[in-house]
């Protein structure tokens, strides 16, 4: 996040809580070929159940909830959930969880999403992974 009149910069970047873990087995399995040195530290940090800095884990894991069909993900706090009306999302963003919000974008879809790879199920990375995948072509910020 950007503060233009504060002239200040925030950046936050959370992974998933089982990060440290397939990371570490990643590592060990060769997946990566990294310096031995550095293989120590990563070794070091991912085995205490934390990952290198400035990224962190979110505090809680991700829920996904389809209430009625209304959409809504949480990570750490932050929010992503349906809005009000028909194609309207709501994107809120915390510096910390329990904080203030600190940035709360609506947007309204102007073309339906798509859904990716077989019923918005993706295959990713090296070996596979399966990733619900759905592409928004056009959103408008309304707020």
């Amino acid at each position: 996040m950007v503060d233009v009149e504060g002239r200040g910069y925030t950046q936050h970047a959370m992974v998933d809580p089982d990060s440290p873990q397939v990371i570490l087995a990643q590592i060990k399995s060769r997946q990566y070929r990294l310096d031995p040195r550095l293989e120590k530290a990563f070794h070091e940090i991912l085995a205490q159940g934390t990952v290198p800095t400035p990224d962190v884990t979110f505090p809680s894991p991700k829920r996904q909830t389809e209430e009625g069909g209304v959409l809504s993900l949480d990570f750490g706090g932050n929010t992503f959930r349906r809005g009000e009306g028909e194609g309207e999302y709501v994107l809120e963003l915390r510096e910390q969880r329990g904080g203030p919000v600190c940035v709360q974008l609506e947007f309204k879809a102007e073309k339906p999403a798509y859904l990716h790879g077989q019923n918005g199920v993706a295959r990713i990375g090296r070996h596979g992974e399966k990733m619900n995948y759905y592409f928004f072509p056009a959103m408008r910020v309304t707020r």
